[in-house]
Formats: structure tokens, sequence, C-alpha cells
């Protein structure tokens, strides 16, 4: 039987360039948020363990992971063998290098979350055994599949396989980092969120004092001089003029409490006149009372 006839444009069909896209998209995410974490660890916590040493080392894995599947593509993979048949062999010894890589990388990283688990459960040690068992029977499984890969379709088969690897390998260095960065993002609050949180009081206290004036002093010409005098007197004098809201806010105040004091004058001077008042007629009543005899004999003179 003859072969079939190839579909057309069948030698430049190529994969590489999405490969290459997933590759770096993940690994650069995956080693920046590894190094946050770290970094959170040693500067802001001021403290270190193995767990941290496992996730680095695995995002420095995964990095030569991608180098090395970055070459092998530049050289073919992903494509068919019978378009790359004088480099083919280059492409598959750069991807032979990278599997060990891709296996350690993706197994670090399991071994990072088991000593997580370790140090907040505080497990049993048959429940210890299988914490730490888990991440080598995933790697042996891997040795496995790596080779029933090659035996199997080398070419489609491997990008698949790639992809897999590739972002299994990053997400769960991402999850295992992802718990350590509550410190960091505290720290960021801590750092900058206090500054936003004194500007953002300060405009407020502005947009107060504002509506305190509006509603107690009416914007006139003369409470307009009085603010461009005092600021001209302040830098005159070589002193800091004081911001208009501030000064405001102060010819708030004083008009406030001398309105206050007019106020309790006018009440203390009407309290007077009616203790006067007061004092006056009864002294009339007394007098008349006491003297009524006078008053008597006038009437009868009269």
């Amino acid at each position: 039987m003859s072969a079939l006839p190839k579909p057309p444009g069948y030698l430049q069909q190529d994969k590489g360039p999405n490969l290459v896209r997933i590759i770096w998209i993940f690994e650069s995410f995956s080693l920046i948020v590894a190094c946050l974490k770290v970094w959170t660890r040693v500067k802001v916590l001021r403290q270190s363990g193995l767990e941290d040493v496992f996730i680095l080392l695995s995002a420095v894995l995964s990095l030569v992971y991608g180098s090395l599947l970055t070459a092998s593509i530049h050289y073919g993979l992903g494509r068919h063998a019978a378009a790359i048949a004088p480099t083919v062999l280059k492409a598959l010894k750069f991807y032979a290098a990278a599997i060990p890589f891709g296996m350690l990388s993706v197994t670090l990283p399991t071994l990072a979350i088991a000593i997580i688990i370790k140090q907040t459960t505080d497990p049993l040690p048959r429940q210890l055994r299988i914490l730490y068992g888990v991440p080598c029977l995933n790697l042996l499984i891997r040795i496995v599949n790596v080779i029933l890969v090659f035996l199997s379709c080398p070419q489609d088969s491997a990008i698949d396989y790639t992809i897999w690897v590739v972002i299994e390998g990053d997400v769960i260095i991402i999850t295992a980092c992802v718990p350590g960065l509550r410190p960091f993002v505290k720290y960021l609050r801590q750092r900058y969120g206090s500054e936003h949180g004194q500007i953002q009081n300060i405009r407020l206290i502005a947009q107060k004092s504002n509506r305190i004036s509006e509603i107690t002093v009416p914007a006139s010409s003369a409470s307009q001089a009085q603010t461009h005098a005092r600021c001209s007197r302040s830098v005159s004098n070589g002193e800091q003029p004081q911001p208009e809201e501030n000064i405001q806010e102060e010819d708030t105040v004083e008009l406030m409490s001398s309105k206050t004091h007019d106020v309790e004058r006018q009440s203390a001077e009407r309290w007077r006149e009616s203790e006067d008042t007061r004092r006056h007629t009864v002294e009339a009543k007394t007098g008349r009372e006491s003297f009524p005899s006078i008053h008597r004999d006038g009437e009868a003179g009269t």
C-alpha cells in the first residue's frame, strides 16, 4: 500500500512559536512570584527555611528547562521530522538535555509544599511518610512517562508533554509561593498605604474647612483682602505662608468666637436691665408701704 498523501502545507506546520510563548509567559510569572516570596522571607520576616531553597531552586531549574526547550525549538522542535532533517539531531539533543531539569522543576516545589504542610499541621509520623513519599512517587511516574513518550510518537507526543510539564511545573511553583506573599502585601500597605491615607485625610480636612467657611463666613472682598494681606505679610517677614484653607479656617474660628462673645455680652446686658427694672419696682412699692401717713397728710393738705 502506498503512503497517504500529505495535506498541503504539511512541511510548513510549526508549533514552535506558540510553544515559546507558553514557555516564557509561565516561566516569567513563576520566577517573579518565587523571587518575591524568597525576598519576603529574607527581608521582611527575617527568616528562611528549606522550603525557600527548594522554591528558588525549582524556579532556576524551570528557567534552564525553558532555555533548553527554546534552543530545541530553534533547531526544529515543533515541526515535522521531514522538514528538519538536517537539524533534527540537534533538536533532540537539546530536548533530551531539558527533560531532567523539567522533572526536577516539578518535583522540588511539591517537596516545598510538603514542608509547608508539615510546619503548619504537625502531622503524625505515618502521615509524614506519605507526605514526602508523594513527590518521590511523582518523580518515578514522570520518568516512566518520558520513556513512553519517546517510544510512541516522538514529535507530536513530545510537544504535548512539553506543554504539560511547563504549565504544571510553573503552576506548582506559584501555588507554593502564594501563601507566603501575605506578609509582602501587608508590608506594601504599611509602607505606601499610610502615606496615601495621610494625603486623603489632609484633603478631607481641607474640604471640610472649605464647607465650614462657605456656611459660616460668606465670601466677601474684605475677607479675601485680609487673607491676601496676611499671606503678603508672611512672605515679607520671611515666613512660610500658610495655605488659604488654613487661613480661612482661622478666620472662621475667630468670627465664631467673636459672635459668641457678642451674644453673651448682649444677654448679660438684658439681664442687668431686667434686674434694675425689678429692683426699682420693688423699691417703689416698699417706699409707699413704709410711709403711708405722709401720703395721707399730703392728700389732706391739698
